[in-house]
């Protein structure tokens, strides 16, 4: 019998204990039954004989969520069902004849709860796998708790650690942290955070969690080939200590390229967040997040942050055939090739803010044409998408003067008559790897080499896109007007960053003048004149005669 359910209180009380998920989605609550003994022998005997039943009615109930059954039973009615389940089998051991007293109608509410059966969906992915990690409990772990229990055993993990099986604080913890994610950081941190519980075995409990298991993970994961996840979805088995041996097997079996320091650090960063989480609420003894780094040579950074781009880079960027008069050989020309650069070089907004720009989002602000970044959509369309306009912090929604080479190259005109969609209607958003994925994959691996655009600087520092952000943060900090810079709040606030100064965090109550800020951002001097970046030039641009 699994015993996973079974808890013992800060009175020495065995309990069931269970958490629940309540009509409105995204809530729980935790459910505490006693079971009335402080003996352990007792406490097993009582949780063997009442387990089968709750079961059933822990499942009907889950059902009945994922169904969205109209007259599906609540917490309340699960909790006191639980109850008298509980009750009668603890009554009826101490007296058996006390069984015949329970009424027939209490049978029959007993039995519509526990024999109601639904017509079975399919789960996806994700849920399935929770499910399955929730339910599975190995032998060994069952038999080490019937030991304990019938050994009084002392030796365990201390008193002040609460030890639960992994795979069960991995959903706890996720469901903690979901809703301050955004639906692309939730997906790939459980990614991450359910890889870790299957190396390392989901069932281990949490008191057993040290440095030599921490070292296993991260030898594993370091061994591991790029392509690993895609791997993992061709095993079926939900045999805790199988799926560990798979990972530990594909770790030394393969001859593949196996994950860089990037790919490792995405990871890992996860990782630490758990175990500190874990730490903080005793589910382990130490911090062991410190052991997740990985040994780099003095100097080295896990990520390479992106160098701005230099007068050189910028030249040669905007005299490029995208805004020169010739259209490049079987080129397949949209919107955002011209207006993607142009907008990230003179707002310093981020690849996903300017793909997820509405055409509402061009508006005035106290006389001012800004570019409105926010996190809710605008058109009906949109709203009713999959896809999310949440965006990195709260410091990320802001107003960016539109600065006048952006007018000047036609972006009234480009909106025309347009009302509501997608500033970039020809844009295909990717709810997948960011929205911006479409247009960072055109430039990043498209424009440059057409164009010519080295990848990196002559320090070897990476160029990309988010280079663009780069160069207008460090430009505008070095911009005066009449001997003086952009003050440091107004500074902050338009690139989208926290002021953590107590000046702004305590007396600045958000006034920021759109028009002082503009007068800097027309005042950057980007080493080029911008007279001949033209959407409309861009429109006529013409296939070169090839003889």
């Amino acid at each position: 019998m699994k015993t996973r359910y079974l808890y013992r209180n800060k009175h020495g009380v065995y309990c069931l204990r269970f958490e629940l998920q309540s009509k409105p989605k995204n809530t729980y609550r935790q459910l505490l039954i006693s079971l009335r003994t402080k003996e352990p022998r007792v406490a097993l005997q009582h949780y063997n004989t009442v387990m089968p039943e709750v079961y059933r009615v822990l499942c009907n109930y889950s059902d009945s969520l994922r169904l969205n059954v109209s007259e599906a039973p609540n917490v309340f009615e699960v909790k006191r069902t639980i109850r008298e389940l509980v009750a009668r089998i603890v009554e009826t051991e101490k007296d058996p004849s006390i069984s015949n007293l329970m009424s027939q109608v209490r049978y029959r509410k007993l039995d519509n709860y526990l024999d109601a059966t639904f017509e079975s969906l399919d789960l996806t992915e994700s849920q399935l796998m929770a499910l399955k990690r929730k339910l599975s409990i190995s032998e060994s772990r069952e038999r080490a708790l019937v030991t304990s229990l019938t050994s009084h055993s002392t030796t365990t993990s201390p008193t002040s650690i609460e030890s639960h099986p992994i795979g069960e604080l991995v959903d706890d913890y996720f469901n903690f942290k979901q809703k301050s994610w955004g639906s692309r950081t939730a997906t790939q941190a459980l990614s991450n955070l359910v890889r870790f519980a299957e190396i390392i075995n989901f069932e281990t409990p949490s008191a057993q969690i040290d440095g030599k298991l921490i070292q296993h993970y991260v030898n594993v994961m370091t061994k591991l080939p790029k392509n690993a996840g895609k791997r993992r979805k061709e095993v079926t088995t939900i045999d805790a200590e199988s799926v560990a041996k798979w990972w530990l097997d594909l770790s030394v079996s393969h001859s593949e390229t196996v994950l860089g320091t990037g790919g490792l650090e995405k990871h890992f960063s996860d990782i630490r967040m758990f175990i500190k989480w874990l730490h903080e609420r005793h589910y382990v003894s130490l911090d062991f997040s410190k052991h997740l780094e990985i040994a780099k040579p003095k100097g080295a950074k896990f990520v390479e942050k992106r160098a701005m781009y230099d007068a050189t880079h910028i030249s040669k960027i905007f005299s490029s055939y995208i805004y020169g008069d010739t259209l490049r050989n079987r080129e397949a020309p949209k919107s955002y090739h011209f207006w993607a650069p142009l907008i990230a070089l003179h707002t310093g907004m981020r690849i996903s803010e300017i793909a997820s720009l509405e055409v509402q989002d061009v508006c005035y602000e106290d006389g001012v044409l800004v570019f409105s970044v926010n996190d809710e959509w605008k058109s009906v369309e949109l709203k009713k998408s999959q896809f999310s306009k949440s965006k990195k912090t709260k410091d990320s929604l802001r107003n960016i003067p539109v600065a006048d080479a952006v007018l000047d190259a036609g972006l009234l005109e480009f909106i025309g008559k347009r009302k509501s969609g997608l500033l970039f209607y020809d844009l295909n958003l990717s709810d997948t790897k960011g929205l911006g994925n479409t247009i960072s994959k055109w430039y990043n691996e498209a424009f440059v080499k057409y164009a010519g655009i080295p990848k990196r600087n002559d320090n070897n520092t990476p160029l990309a896109f988010h280079s663009f952000r780069h160069t207008f943060t460090s430009l505008l900090d070095k911009t005066t007007i009449e001997g003086q810079p952009l003050r440091r709040d107004e500074s902050f606030y338009i690139t989208g960053h926290r002021d953590d100064s107590v000046r702004t965090q305590t007396y600045n109550h958000g006034s920021y003048s759109g028009s002082f800020i503009k007068a800097y951002i027309d005042a950057i001097d980007f080493g080029i004149e911008w007279e001949h970046v033209s959407f409309d030039k861009f429109l006529n641009r013409k296939k070169a005669n090839v003889k």
